[in-house]
C-alpha cells in the first residue's frame, strides 16, 4: 500500500482515467492488476490499494499478415 503525493492525487481525482498511466507508473501497479485509491475518509485519502484476486485483462493490437513488413 503506497500513498500517492498531494499533487499527484489532485490530479487524479480531477481526471481518474487521464492519469491511470501515471498513477501505476507511481505506485508500480502493472497493467494487469485492479487498483483502487481511497478518497475517505480523509486521513486515508491517496492510498493505493491493489486488489489482488482480479486480473485486468490488456488488450493489445491485432497484427495482421497485410501490416507486417
Amino acid at each position: 500500500m503506497k500513498k500517492l503525493t498531494n499533487e499527484l492525487f489532485d490530479k487524479y481525482v480531477s481526471d481518474p482515467l487521464k492519469y491511470d498511466e501515471e498513477v501505476r507508473s507511481y505506485t508500480n501497479v502493472s497493467d494487469s492488476k485492479y487498483y483502487t485509491v481511497s478518497t475517505w475518509p480523509l486521513d486515508r485519502a491517496g492510498y493505493v490499494d491493489v486488489i489482488s484476486k482480479s486480473v485486468r485483462v490488456v488488450k493489445t493490437k491485432k497484427i495482421s499478415k497485410s501490416d507486417q513488413k
